[in-house]
């Protein structure tokens, strides 16, 4: 397949030679450049391009806003376009408008009534049709039905195509049919749209942030505003050498995600490594999220900010791409980790340990063959140690202390008995 591409590219390109070959026109003499092949090298360098431009083509855009959805392949369905878009269904109670990706109205001579505004996080996919849900609806009338906390409430149904032997006037879709619940304090909706084929496939329920199952940077697989590209207010200071981001995902895409890696722009003058389970591989869960720290050094201040772009692969999946701002305002000095001083320590406590083992065994030997002491005597330091003992002993016997064989000397003595006092019926 590579001479293939080869041959083509042989075929189609003829780059200019810089070398260049004299000519004569109207007696001046011009320079016209001489043509060659090109050789492996700059086939190589083409081929790499094509590929580098391929895989950038695979990193997808993320949708300007909340309005959107993932069908059950999980490919990507933007509607940023058509928010607020009113779709008007007539009832007996009124004319019922949703605004797309807003909120649901009931319109009627009486006034408007909220039926729940758009909350993008509870948005689901089920058999084929995207679910959208709004709350925290007008809940006047609704005090005693079991909406006193969240208020009216809406579900909206949204298919693909067109509704059920109905045509739809509006060129991006219609209400098919509305159900009031519950004391007209919930709603259902049956909404047909015009979707496109469908945009890139996107890891559902993966998130990246600055804390345990935090979603700051990725959320739901797409990457956020402010780490979509380089946002000034969303970059990092010179004085913070690390930042740490915690992948989670659901157990069933997990296995999906593979190592991540960097590129840095401009390339040179910033020294990034990646650290942590993430960078080995592991697959990050909800309940055991993975942890990438990402390690950065200034080695060359610039005028302007590096930009660090992280590519987070899956298979099957597009990849996660989101970037990270780093100011360099001056250069930095390597910085040893925080284990390098207890290994000095430890280093140091060694050495101690055999010279001190060194010179008890050379002290032992020169005791007993030149001192000739034996046993316990020939350690060094013995003596020492036993000298400093007697005079501590000894100036505790000066303070007071006594010895037991010398109680006997300092007993008080007893009154002797007479032999008069011996005898019986004396007073």
């Amino acid at each position: 397949m590579r001479d293939r591409i080869r041959t083509a590219t042989l075929a189609r390109l003829r780059p200019l030679d810089v070398r260049k070959s004299t000519a004569s026109w109207h007696g001046v003499r011009v320079f016209a450049p001489r043509r060659r092949m090109w050789n492996t090298r700059s086939i190589d360098a083409v081929l790499l391009l094509v590929a580098f431009s391929f895989s950038l083509s695979r990193a997808f855009v993320p949708p300007g806003s909340k309005c959107y959805a993932l069908d059950g392949n999980y490919r990507l369905h933007d509607f940023t376009q058509w928010i607020g878009h009113q779709f008007e269904h007539s009832s007996n109670d009124g004319d019922f408008v949703l605004r797309f990706c807003k909120d649901v109205q009931l319109r009627s001579n009486k006034g408007y009534v909220n039926y729940g505004r758009f909350v993008p996080l509870l948005s689901t996919s089920e058999n084929g049709n995207f679910v959208q849900h709004y709350n925290q609806g007008d809940l006047q009338g609704c005090e005693n039905n079991g909406f006193d906390l969240s208020g009216r409430n809406s579900e909206v149904s949204v298919s693909c195509g067109r509704c059920d032997g109905t045509s739809c006037t509006d060129s991006f879709g219609c209400i098919c049919n509305v159900t009031s619940t519950q004391s007209s304090c919930s709603s259902k909706i049956v909404a047909a749209v015009k979707c496109s084929e469908g945009g890139p496939r996107v890891i559902k329920g993966f998130t990246v942030g600055f804390s345990p199952r935090g979603r700051e940077i990725v959320e739901n697989g797409i990457t956020q505003w402010g780490y979509d590209k380089f946002h000034s207010d969303y970059s990092f200071s010179t004085e913070q050498r690390a930042v740490s981001l915690y992948f989670t995902a659901p157990t069933a895409l997990s296995r999906f995600v593979k190592k991540p890696s960097f590129t840095v722009k401009p390339s040179k003058g910033l020294t990034v490594q990646l650290a942590g389970s993430a960078a080995e591989g592991e697959s990050p869960t909800t309940e055991s999220p993975t942890v990438l720290s990402v390690d950065w050094q200034c080695d060359k201040p610039t005028g302007g900010p590096y930009v660090v772009t992280v590519s987070v692969p899956a298979d099957g999946f597009n990849p996660v791409v989101f970037n990270l701002g780093k100011e360099c305002e001056h250069k930095q000095k390597s910085q040893d980790g925080g284990s390098s001083g207890w290994a000095t320590f430890g280093v140091i406590c060694l050495v101690v340990i055999l010279v001190l083992g060194c010179c008890c065994c050379g002290g032992f030997c020169y005791n007993t063959r030149v001192e000739h002491k034996h046993g316990f005597d020939a350690l060094p330091g013995v003596t020492t140690l036993a000298r400093y003992l007697d005079s501590a002993s000894g100036q505790a016997r000066s303070d007071g202390y006594r010895p037991a064989e010398d109680a006997s000397s300092t007993a008080p003595s007893r009154p002797t008995r007479t032999s008069d006092s011996s005898k019986y019926g004396t007073v």
